[in-house]
C-alpha cells in the first residue's frame, strides 16, 4: 500500500473521502498519489500535492520526485 494512502487510512479517511472533503476528483487524486500524472507540478496536481503536505499526508520528498 501507499504509505500516503496509509497514512490517511491511520485517520480513518479513505482516498475518496478525503478526495470529496478537499474538492478533488478521487481519480486523479489516485493517479497524482501513484506519480502517473502531475510530473510537471501544476494545474489541480499541484494543489492536490501541496493539500497532502499542508494536512501531512506526505513529504514533499514523496510528491516531488
Amino acid at each position: 500500500m501507499n504509505s500516503i494512502c496509509r497514512r490517511m487510512w491511520d485517520k480513518n479517511l479513505t482516498m475518496r473521502k478525503w478526495s470529496e472533503l478537499n474538492g478533488f476528483n478521487h481519480r486523479y487524486v489516485q493517479v497524482v498519489i501513484s506519480g502517473k500524472r502531475g510530473s510537471w507540478n501544476a494545474g489541480k496536481a499541484k494543489k492536490i500535492k501541496q493539500a497532502l503536505i499542508d494536512q501531512g499526508f506526505a513529504t514533499k520528498e514523496e510528491v516531488y520526485q
